[in-house]
């Protein structure tokens, strides 16, 4: 299948016509789901894609705007445009399942579910990908608010550790710090805080391969949802021979010792115990 072009948001008028707020809030959480999967999927230190407006077109109660990442001499087109196809299929799941779609993350979620709710001037919005054609419309419904709301819902908070790949989201938040650690084995992103003084210690972490330790809270699925991170364990221990995201995630099999991703994983979460 040929990679996506464009994000085609297509919203339908409700009682009245939209207030300039809710348009373009809803292009701005949409906009900033797109770059939360992309730091989910890509967590090195890379240009991140610019979401514009590609064409914009109104016709009775259908507002139409398709969503394209600018060009990067960085990145190659393909990988600018794939959270356009995570998002619009990890929308696609949440219809079906009260579960984190793979690279989202709580926050990721409750931006598409305050997209959904219908509002006084936008009762209905849905998304499709834009390869050429427009493809299959996935209406985010009710059915998706429901699943969301349960996808983020608290259900049980245990201490545990997560294995992963760090990104520091924020090291100015006025509670400490906020994080994402992203499992490549299960494709999903976990949001996390910690106390300002680990900021130098995840922060000289950013983009490496980590177990951090907390309270971690999981939806009614077994999902952890977020993490209150208390400590941070760096893999390998050896700063000297600390391995990128891409090596871990087999670009460079040497780093694991010739072991599957899976089984490297494997092995650091049983050290980590």
């Amino acid at each position: 299948m040929p990679m996506a072009t464009a994000l085609e948001v297509r919203m339908v008028q409700g009682e009245q016509r939209p207030a300039l707020a809710e348009f373009t809030s809803t292009l701005g959480q949409l906009s900033s789901a797109l770059r939360e999967i992309d730091r989910a999927a890509v967590a090195q230190r890379i240009e991140r894609p610019k979401w514009v407006v590609d064409d914009l077109s109104h016709e009775g109660v259908l507002y139409t705007v398709r969503l394209s990442a600018r060009p990067s001499r960085r990145r190659d087109r393909e990988s600018l445009m794939r959270p356009v196809e995570a998002l619009v299929e990890g929308a696609r799941e949440l219809q079906a399942e009260p579960e984190l779609p793979p690279f989202y993350s709580e926050v990721t979620v409750t931006r598409l579910l305050n997209v959904a709710v219908p509002k006084s001037g936008i009762r209905e919005v849905s998304l499709a990908t834009v390869n050429g054609e427009v493809g299959e419309r996935v209406g985010l419904n009710d059915a998706l608010i429901e699943h969301a709301r349960a996808a983020v819902r608290e259900d049980e908070i245990s201490i545990g550790s997560i294995t992963g790949t760090l990104d520091v989201i924020s090291t100015r938040a006025k509670h400490g710090v906020r994080v994402s650690v992203f499992d490549p084995i299960n494709r999903r992103a976990v949001t996390g805080t910690a106390a300002g003084t680990l900021r130098d210690s995840l922060r000289n972490s950013w983009g490496y391969p980590v177990t951090v330790r907390g309270r971690i809270t999981r939806n009614a699925r077994g999902q952890a949802i977020r993490v209150a991170i208390t400590d941070l364990e760096l893999l390998p221990d050896d700063d000297s021979r600390r391995p990128s995201t891409a090596d871990v995630l087999g670009v460079d099999p040497n780093w694991t010792g010739g072991l599957s991703v899976d089984e490297f994983m494997d092995r650091a979460r049983r050290r980590a115990q």
